[in-house]
């Protein structure tokens, strides 16, 4: 995996928005890393009576925006910036269009290789809506994303989990996780929920951790093995007891079908996770 050297930071301008801003340039510090932030506004309906009037009000919104990011990146900026050694450059942009739709095109045209996001959870209407909004770019995103719940303390990344069900792709995923956070120095807990007798011709556990145990022995890793199956709360429990800085999901690629019947566990946990999200 690339190093990476700049970071994509969708904002509301929320509470939650300027949490994961926070969180963002922190991990920037480390990586050596930009921010770039990214407002996207809804367009005003362009009635067929009256295209001028909606035209111009989108144009008086991005105008508002822009002046709201000003405030929003220096608040963002002056909490932090007597904790860190590398000032990241911050630019921002305001986009028009559906939020989902806008932020993956942004980071895919752009060439972002890490998204960082907030998200409040599902406790009211509105709070279910910027939560479709995370799960959204998690579901289709075209590079990592981290979702950063308001309520999570913003610590060091020195524990992480990487909550697997067992894919072939998991050793890959694993070093690629590895590389991304090696200026973190960080140890990785390995977890998997369920039985492994179920996953066919996946690899087991203990194979995983023979593989690197080969391949990476400086790498500082443990594997856990739990008979539940692998659920939001088992989850929220581990990092809980473990003290957990960073949850590490990979999200599986799927056909349009198989979308259809499957209930993603990266989009859920994505709503209720109580750490830091990184999904790959």
């Amino acid at each position: 995996m690339e190093k990476i050297q700049k970071i994509l930071v969708p904002t509301d301008f929320s509470q939650a928005a300027q949490h994961a801003f926070v969180y963002a340039l922190r991990m920037a510090d480390r990586l050596e890393a930009s921010v770039h932030l990214l407002h996207v506004i809804y367009p005003q309906v362009d009635s067929f009576d009256a295209p001028i009037i909606a035209t111009q009000a989108t144009r008086a919104q991005i105008d508002a925006a822009k002046e709201v990011m000003i405030t929003f990146s220096d608040a963002g900026i002056a909490e932090v910036s007597k904790e860190l050694t590398h000032e990241a450059e911050v630019t921002s942009s305001v986009e028009v269009g559906s939020a989902v739709a806008v932020i993956n095109s942004v980071a895919e045209k752009e060439l972002f290789p890490l998204i960082i996001m907030g998200t409040r959870g599902e406790h009211s209407t509105l709070e279910k809506l910027l939560g479709t909004v995370a799960s959204g770019v998690v579901g289709h995103a075209p590079c990592p994303v981290v979702v950063v719940p308001e309520t999570a303390g913003l610590k060091d990344i020195l524990r992480v989990a990487y909550a697997t069900d067992l894919q072939l792709a998991d050793s890959y995923e694993i070093w690629r996780v590895a590389k991304l956070l090696a200026p973190f120095h960080t140890i990785m807990h390995v977890v998997h929920f369920g039985d492994q007798e179920k996953k066919g011709a996946a690899p087991r556990l203990e194979e995983l951790e023979s593989f690197f145990q080969d391949n990476a022995p400086a790498l500082q890793i443990q594997f856990h093995q739990f008979a539940q199956e692998e659920l939001t709360d088992d989850i929220n429990a581990f990092a809980d007891q473990y003290g957990i800085d960073l949850l590490v999901m990979y999200r599986t690629h799927r056909s349009f079908p198989d979308r259809l019947f499957h209930r993603s566990r990266t989009k859920a946990m994505s709503k209720k996770t109580k750490v830091p999200l990184l999904v790959m």
